[in-house]
């Protein structure tokens, strides 16, 4: 445990079979989590988009997971692109989010 009381997740350690449960309080880094189980899962497993299931409690909820889930999707295929042709990284925009 960290000062202050936060742990540090070892996200390449979190497990890729069967079924991830990622639960805590508001605020806490959960969607960021599920974004990266789910980049892992595409890049690291070679699953499709079809072959994974994310749910969360609230329409609302649900919305901002696949807005957060598409840009961080975006963000990785630039990293992606970049790197391909041999560019230096893209600067992620600064629009609050934590991706």
């Amino acid at each position: 445990m960290q000062p202050g009381g936060t742990t540090t997740l070892r996200w390449r350690e979190l497990p890729l079979d069967g079924r991830v449960l990622i639960e805590a309080s508001a605020g806490t880094g959960k969607t960021w989590t599920i974004g990266v189980v789910y980049l892992r899962l595409l890049l690291e497993r070679g699953l499709g988009v079809e072959r994974i299931l994310v749910t969360t409690f609230t329409e609302a909820a649900a919305q901002e997971l696949r807005e957060r889930l598409r840009k961080a999707l975006r963000d990785a295929l630039a990293l992606v692109d970049a790197a391909t042709a041999g560019l230096p990284a893209p600067d992620a925009p600064d629009d609050g989010q934590q991706w």
